[in-house]
């Protein structure tokens, strides 16, 4: 029933009741079919450099960080996405936080410039971690296999000791 200058509000809430109720594909998700675990994406490790707790600190301070991805020889890529972090000031330069792995199996991120440590724990980093763990189906058997994997030391371990002992993430 059309009404002068409009619309009857009748047929507005019959669509939008056909939109709301009709049933829709479900949103795809990082997990495949077979139920196993699947590597992180490019753009999840960008959030996870994003909200690290190294970034944070920098934001809190008025300054924003940017960073580019690059590849190394000592870090496998197809095991790690590799970051050149910079904060920017209010000059024109840029400064250098730090060159950073986030592993794609486990979503840990780790600095690796000047030498390799587990980037400490925050209530952001292991919030975000813990929906990509679960988006993926990351747990304990795959954070025990790929954790802490050094290739500089010819993928030896690293330890806890190696890692500054510090909180660990997702621990």
């Amino acid at each position: 029933m059309r009404r002068r200058g409009g619309y009857s509000a009748i047929p507005f809430a019959a669509i939008l009741m056909f939109f709301v109720l009709t049933p829709r594909p479900a949103i795809p998700t990082g997990q495949n079919t077979f139920g196993e675990t699947t590597l992180i994406s490019l753009p999840e490790a960008e959030t996870l450099v994003y909200v690290m707790s190294d970034s944070v600190a920098i934001r809190e301070r008025g300054r924003d960080v940017v960073w580019e991805r690059i590849t190394s020889n000592a870090w496998d890529q197809s095991d790690y996405y590799v970051f050149r972090i910079v904060f920017t000031g209010l000059s024109a330069a840029s400064h250098l936080v730090g060159s950073y792995a986030v592993n794609k199996h486990t979503a840990d991120v780790l600095q690796i410039v000047p030498e390799a440590r587990l980037v400490a724990a925050s209530k952001q980093l292991t919030g975000v971690q813990a929906i990509l763990r679960k988006e993926h189906l990351i747990g304990p058997s795959t954070l025990g296999k790929y954790r802490y994997v050094n290739p500089e030391m010819g993928g030896a371990r690293l330890t806890p000791k190696d890692l500054g002992e510090g909180p660990h993430q997702g621990d």
